[in-house]
């Protein structure tokens, strides 16, 4: 009885442990959406405000300082076009390289989930999965890959683009009105 009665608080711990290990991957997925939801706000915000100084540079065009507003409005229009790519990047930048990552199709994604035949045998198929606690890490750690790899990391390096174009026309604009103001 006292070897039925470890074994059986064996198997607790094991199962509370899993557990445990499941709630923490699910915080760090949890994390990972957030992270891509922030960057998604950000690109949000860079386009509103690409837009308002490609407006405004438009409407300076025929002054003594069109050159600089010019210049403003090519970059602020370029880095807009690169925040609206960003939002959805293309397929080649979210899957280069996805074919050299083996993974098995998830039970998480959508498209699995539509290949079943019916809620019934999806429902099956999650009973099976979540009695080992091991195929459920791993169900969770590929969603945290491919979320991080293939979706947020190229929304990041195109917010990375679109802002340093921003600056980059802001700097040579204000170098522009700095020369057309003292110099000429």
């Amino acid at each position: 009885m006292e070897e039925e009665n470890n074994y059986s608080q064996k198997d607790l711990n094991a199962s509370v442990k899993h557990l445990g290990d499941i709630i923490d991957m699910g915080h760090i997925l949890e994390k990972t959406i957030t992270q891509t939801q922030h960057i998604d706000e950000q690109i949000n915000i860079l386009i509103g405000i690409n837009s308002a100084i490609f407006i405004y540079s438009t409407t300076k065009l025929d002054t003594n300082s069109a050159l600089v507003f010019f210049v403003l409005g090519i970059a602020s229009v370029s880095s807009l076009i690169v925040g609206l790519i960003a939002i959805h990047p293309p397929e080649f930048l979210r899957k280069k390289n996805k074919q050299n990552d083996h993974q098995i199709e998830s039970l998480i994604k959508n498209r699995t989930i539509g290949n079943f035949s019916s809620s019934f045998q999806y429902g099956e198929t999650l009973i099976k999965t979540l009695k080992e606690p091991e195929k459920v890490i791993q169900e969770y750690a590929g969603q945290i890959y491919s979320i991080s790899k293939y979706y947020y990391r190229p929304k990041r390096e195109m917010f990375k683009l679109a802002r340093n174009i921003m600056l980059l026309g802001m700097i040579i604009s204000a170098i522009l009105f700095l020369y057309i103001s003292f110099i000429k």
